[in-house]
């Protein structure tokens, strides 16, 4: 996972925004060294007189009281009790629990206008480790060498939480097209829709602490109303009934709502990892999203027009990484690592995308788009690897026009660089790509 910091050092040299997109609350800057810095107020999410919410291994929700002494023992217990109490700030626990199985989690009210975050203290301060699934415990079957069944109906995905990636995402199991396949197939899964088998990569006996099998029942899907805050901090999101990993989504306004979102992976979903919709204001540090079937970060805006979007909105990615999107849908051609739609103002610095069916970064809907040091490698056309497109920046109209401003970015394993659709406006400043890899340019585009 990306570990790029906040402020520190001297001699540092503000980063200036492109005329028209909205001002930063916060510094942004490269020090000395070159790497780029910020002050976000993560602090200002989970304040010293916010009311605390304690959830813990050892608690109760029957007889706790969500305190030091008397603890929760889910985030269910604890978000309702959030909904319900009248404060405007709460700031939940979350002490020394692994994964919240099937029905821990659960949530999919609204937050209304208070300021709520979720923290988990496990971890190493960069790896995420408190679990959010649908998981149980199954009573596994030996049925062939190194595979076990279970009966369980509705699988939608299997992940491997023993068997964490470089970035520590739990890795996903391919599935295959039956049991006999998926028994001479290590590192798969399949499903006939009453049973599951599961052929772990190093053949051992799945169990509810190494294995998350996911199925189609709610989870964590929060709305927030107007004014609400949304802070989640060491977690990690797999997928549920809406096949995200995390969705958020904001009231039919979009106008101040705001998610931060920080140190959190999203692994191994049917849909996106990350989706927000109608949410004004979105910010991610350091977050890693992979193995999805979708996109791995998504930004929407069902509910709002062109321009309230471009008016109201502002997504900051910081240091995160996508990749592996699409890879195991057959005819898969449009997932992406991260992508924002509708007219939105986005500015992402650090973004590394890589392996995935579509452009790795590609803004629609004549979006604002800032990008700063970031990484675009290895797009997928038709399953053959570094044969697609890196960027991608396109407008629906000359009406509601998209810029793209590409700071200090290179891309890698590429086919098509770069493609500027008509009505859209772009500049690159040190823009690195393979030689003879093309530039597709239907609106305006200089290069320095």
């Amino acid at each position: 996972m990306g570990r790029m910091g906040r402020v520190g050092g001297v001699g540092k040299k503000l980063l200036v925004m492109p005329s028209g997109f909205p001002a930063l609350s916060f510094e942004l800057y490269r020090n000395q060294v070159g790497e780029i810095k910020h002050s976000f107020p993560f602090a200002d999410y989970y304040q010293p007189t916010a009311t605390k919410i304690i959830v813990s291994l050892s608690g109760n929700d029957t007889t706790g009281l969500g305190s030091d002494a008397l603890p929760y023992r889910t985030l269910a217990k604890a978000m309702t009790t959030m909904q319900a109490g009248a404060d405007s700030s709460y700031d939940i626990v979350i002490k020394d629990v692994p994964q919240f199985l099937r029905d821990e989690a659960g949530f999919t009210g609204t937050i209304s206008g208070k300021t709520v975050a979720i923290r988990s203290l496990l971890g190493d301060g960069y790896t995420a480790q408190t679990l959010i699934t649908t998981n149980a415990a199954y009573s596994w079957v030996a049925d062939g060498v190194g595979t076990y069944k279970a009966t369980r109906s509705g699988v939608t995905a299997v992940s491997d939480s023993g068997a964490r990636d470089a970035n520590g995402v739990p890795i996903a199991l391919v599935k295959t097209s039956s049991s006999a396949l998926c028994q001479s197939t290590s590192g798969s899964w399949f499903s006939d829709g009453s049973s599951v088998w599961v052929h772990r990569s190093d053949g051992s006996t799945p169990s509810v602490t190494s294995t998350i099998v996911t199925i189609g029942v709610s989870q964590f899907d929060p709305i927030l109303a107007a004014g609400s805050k949304l802070y989640l901090e060491n977690l990690v999101f797999c997928g549920w009934a809406n096949g995200h990993g995390l969705r958020v989504r904001g009231d039919a306004a979009g106008t101040n709502e705001e998610v931060v979102v920080n140190r959190c992976i999203f692994a191994g979903t049917t849909g996106n990892g990350y989706m927000t919709d109608a949410v004004a204001k979105t910010y991610l540090f350091n977050c890693v999203s992979a193995y999805q079937q979708l996109d791995a970060f998504n930004y929407t805006y069902s509910t709002m027009t062109w321009a309230a979007v471009r008016a109201n909105t502002l997504v900051f990615e910081y240091g995160c990484t996508g990749y592996h999107c699409g890879v195991e849908v057959p005819g898969a051609k449009s997932n992406n690592t991260s992508t924002a739609h509708g007219g939105c103002n986005i500015l992402r610095v650090g973004h590394t995308g890589y392996e995935n069916t579509g452009a790795t970064i590609i803004d629609v809907n004549g979006c604002y788009s800032v990008l700063y040091d970031c990484l675009a490698k290895t797009p997928i056309n038709d399953g053959v690897y570094g044969d697609g497109t890196a960027m991608a920046f396109s407008a629906d109209s000359v009406g509601q026009p998209g810029y793209a401003y590409i700071y200090h970015c290179e891309v890698q394993d590429c086919t098509v660089a770069l493609n500027i659709s008509t009505n859209t406006t772009a500049f690159a400043d040190k823009f690195r790509r393979p030689i003879g890899s093309a530039l597709l340019v239907g609106g305006t585009f200089t290069e320095t």
